[in-house]
């Protein structure tokens, strides 16, 4: 199973307003700059907590249907679609009927309804292909105020010290303080 971005998400977590009332700032010389933070700190944390943080289109791919639930990546919102190749290798769309979605968990899981028989696949390692809307909502204040929060102390953290060492000073892939504030959202995969 593999799973990949098809559309990042509209926006950012946070708010290039809500970054400059944090450092402080009232001018828009450097507006530029603590967008390109913004953006860089998102896509960290991001690949730290190994999820997307506003609603992406994402996108699973199967050899196959398997005999239970299929594990999406990351807080999942909605099932776009789920298709299939049938034997002829020809794409087919899976009828929603036959499957619904648990959000009752992390990652979210479709289920094959009661019985309900998936479709017989090509063997192709890419035979099944489910395209979901994954993150933890549409809105910025949709993700947890800590994530939010971390994003801010990273770039203010970046902005203030725009060299990758300091000199004296123990070197830190992200700082502790940061680290425990977006820990508990981390995704583990097995």
């Amino acid at each position: 199973m593999s799973y990949r971005i098809i559309t990042p998400a509209a926006g950012l977590p946070v708010s290039l307003e809500d970054l400059k009332a944090h450092l402080r700032i009232d001018h828009e010389d450097e507006d530029a700059l603590l967008f390109g933070y913004l953006a860089a700190a998102t896509g960290h944390v991001e690949t730290i907590l190994n999820r997307p943080l506003l609603a992406t289109v994402m996108e699973t791919v199967l050899p196959g249907f398997p005999c239970g639930p299929i594990d999406l990546h990351g807080r999942t919102i909605a099932v776009e679609s789920i298709t299939y190749l049938d034997g002829a290798e020809v794409e087919q769309t899976v009828n929603p009927s036959i499957y619904r979605l648990s959000t009752a968990s992390e990652p979210g899981r479709v289920y094959l309804r009661t019985n309900a028989v998936w479709p017989a696949t090509a063997c192709a390692p890419d035979a099944v292909r489910i395209r979901y809307l994954s993150g933890f909502g549409t809105d910025p204040s949709d993700i947890p105020e800590a994530i939010r929060h971390a994003l801010l102390l990273l770039v203010a953290l970046w902005h203030s010290e725009r060299l990758p060492v300091s000199v004296g000073a123990a070197v830190n892939k992200i700082p502790f303080g940061i680290e425990c504030l977006i820990a508990p959202y981390k995704l583990v995969s097995f």
